[in-house]
């Protein structure tokens, strides 16, 4: 039995309702870094600025091995020639021939120390092509996650606004039951409406902010990031670093920090560069093989061929070259020395960005954990305030101040989760660790979907 063409309509209708129907899958991390490494306009021009670098080496290396070459010309020839015969008669005479000639030349460098510091040079030059694409890598990494979190904190941020909306919304109502029972104050209600008020306002700006954060996510990860996966506070590691030492993490850093690679792999080629300079003083030898042959390419004997082969060497000493050659020194000279201040004040301050970001996650830590013990007393503040409030012995603006300690408390909770989690993120990339599985590691930080 065959559907008819309505049946069949009707069933491909339901199938995309019900597609349609099914939830989307919260984004997370690591799927936001993956993203990212496509969609992402910086991440893409470091890598074309790496595949530049990166022919600095066959280009140097070209310079070194042999280099042939072919010559080839063809001519046509109208000579006029004027002479005096034995009588001092003036005579004319004109030649009109073809010449032609080819040349096929080999040309080896034996000594070009010039150009071997350049091929020298073009490897430090690649190493630090290498290191700006890999710390192109981790900026990503980091500006991803400092997105997601943004995010994250801002769903908080509406998360616990609404949820105080709602309690001082509560409070109001029970208070204009009070006073048309004749047992409330109008100054309770007052007062309500104020924090209630107050608390609208701070609700457009969070949202508000909501919007931005997930718009910058989008733009890096070229897909909406309306829903991604929370963070899930019993996965959060609240651990002591490994190794918990500042030195060590220092030590890492210098070891493995991309950007100092890059600035390494310069001082490198600032020093490769004075020798290049240096070498404008030495002399140069080159190996040449060439074959010519030639047809009527002399006035004397228009109709003549020349087949010639040639193999020597070529020395050129230079002597002097106005001064250009000790200018060129100075200045790659003051240029290594710049290259190594350089390093060293990267050097200074990644030392101090490793301190920062390692005691701000140990201290974050310690903070996180003195923010659950505040979140948990506000808590039972809050509680014993109603309780109070029952027994006559507490008023309603003491319930209301109570849900603003609560609220506080439970906001600086998340943006200190938050801060924990973005100090972690930044010293691993400022070690050069903020790749895939240091990612993998966080994302387990995340709820399930």
């Amino acid at each position: 039995m065959t559907l008819s063409h309505r049946s069949l309509s009707h069933c491909l209708a339901a199938c995309v309702c019900a597609c349609l129907a099914l939830p989307v899958a919260a984004l997370d991390l690591l799927e936001s870094y993956e993203a990212a490494l496509l969609q992402d306009a910086e991440y893409q021009a470091a890598r074309a600025t790496a595949e530049v670098g990166r022919e600095a080496l066959p280009l140097a290396r070209a310079q070194l091995l042999p280099n042939l070459s072919f010559n080839a010309n063809r001519m046509r020839n109208n000579l006029t020639t004027e002479t005096l015969n034995a009588l001092g008669q003036p005579l004319s005479f004109d030649s009109n021939y073809t010449s032609k000639s080819y040349a096929l030349t080999l040309r080896q460098p034996l000594y070009r120390p010039a150009l071997l510091s350049g091929y020298r040079q073009a490897g430090a030059r690649v190493a630090s092509a290498d290191a700006m694409f890999l710390k192109a890598g981790q900026d990503l990494a980091l500006r991803v996650a400092g997105a997601y979190f943004n995010v994250l904190f801002a769903e908080e941020s509406v998360r616990q606004v609404e949820a105080q909306g709602l309690a001082i919304a509560t409070q109001l109502r029970a208070a204009e039951r009070a006073i048309r029972a004749g047992v409330g104050t109008r100054t309770d209600i007052d007062d309500a409406q104020a924090r209630l008020d107050l608390n609208q306002a701070k609700l457009l700006g969070a949202r508000q902010q909501i919007d931005q954060a997930r718009h910058e996510l989008h733009i890096l990860i070229g897909r909406p990031a309306d829903q991604i996966r929370p963070l899930d506070r019993d996965r959060l590691a609240l651990s002591p670093l490994q190794p918990d030492a500042l030195d060590a993490w220092i030590e890492r850093a210098e070891q493995s920090s991309p950007e100092l690679h890059d600035l390494q792999a310069r001082v490198k080629s600032a020093m490769l560069e004075l020798a290049r300079a240096q070498s404008g003083h030495k002399p140069t030898l080159d190996l040449i093989v060439q074959r010519t042959y030639s047809e009527s390419d002399n006035v004397t004997n228009p109709n003549n061929s020349y087949d010639n082969s040639q193999i020597g060497v070529q020395l050129a000493i230079p002597l002097y070259a106005g001064g250009a050659v000790n200018a060129q020194v100075r200045q790659a000279r003051a240029a290594l020395v710049e290259a190594e201040q350089r390093l060293e004040a990267a050097r200074r301050k990644l030392a101090t960005q490793v301190r920062k970001e390692f005691q701000g996650v140990r201290e974050g830590m310690l903070k996180v954990q003195a923010l659950e013990a505040a979140e948990r007393s506000a808590a039972l503040s809050l509680a014993s305030n109603e309780k109070g409030f029952l027994a006559g012995v507490r008023s309603r603006l003491d319930i209301l101040n109570a849900l603003e300690v609560q609220a506080n408390a439970r906001m600086e909770l998340a943006r200190e989760r938050m801060l924990f989690v973005m100090s972690r993120i930044r010293l691993l990339g400022h070690c050069g660790a903020l790749d895939r599985t240091a990612l993998e590691e966080m994302n387990r930080w995340l709820a399930a979907s």
